[in-house]
């Protein structure tokens, strides 16, 4: 036990205690919707209209140039576009997978913009349209070392492993599991992509 911490019994407790509980006039109303909380707040703000005209013109002030610069920093925000990340994604991707393949992807990822699904239902909804004849079971087992190499900081490794292999592939001798992996990896690689664009 950390012995700089007061004992429960310390006359900080105490202090504390008494600050919170036996001063009750000035009780603070935790649920602003009850009766007993409507008078303390007229109180307030009665005060601050009364008392602080100064304080409550320059708070005014701060609250519109706060305002003021967040609508500024808003309008400079730039969405990365579908044209953007497909050709992105054409650069990296364009000699292992098919130009169709790549703008589908781009043009689903763009859909996913304020999603809240996770990483791996992102993914297989990227690639469904492209590799219909599998089963969404199927893309869910192929879809999880992806989502999870994410979380463990591993993505890196784990879409470098995939595209490094497909590299040596042609597309059309791949097989269809070579397909479905190398198509997962370029979804996680534009998802990710893009997410690290909307930060910046």
């Amino acid at each position: 036990m950390n012995s700089d911490l007061p004992s429960p019994g310390s006359p900080i407790d105490r202090e504390l205690l008494e600050t919170l509980f036996l001063n009750q006039e000035r009780l603070y109303p935790w649920n602003p919707l009850t009766l007993e909380a409507e008078p303390y707040f007229s109180e307030i703000e009665n005060s601050m209209g009364t008392h602080a005209p100064d304080l409550v013109n320059y708070l005014d002030e701060g609250c519109n140039q706060f305002y003021l610069n967040l609508d500024q920093l808003w309008e400079s925000v730039k969405p990365l576009t579908v044209s953007e990340l497909n050709a992105q994604l054409e650069a990296k991707f364009s000699q292992m997978v098919p130009q169709e393949v790549l703008a589908t992807i781009a043009a689903k990822v763009e859909q996913l913009t304020a999603s809240s699904a996770s990483i791996a239902d992102r993914l297989i909804y990227c690639v469904q349209e492209s590799l219909p004849q599998w089963d969404m079971d199927d893309l869910l087992v192929l879809a999880r070392p992806f989502a999870y190499a994410m979380r463990g900081g591993e993505e890196k490794t784990a879409l470098d492993r995939v595209v490094q292999r497909a590299s040596t592939l042609d597309w059309e001798s791949s097989s269809e599991l070579e397909k479905a992996r190398l198509t997962l990896a370029v979804a996680r690689y534009a998802i990710a992509y893009r997410d690290r664009n909307e930060v910046e």
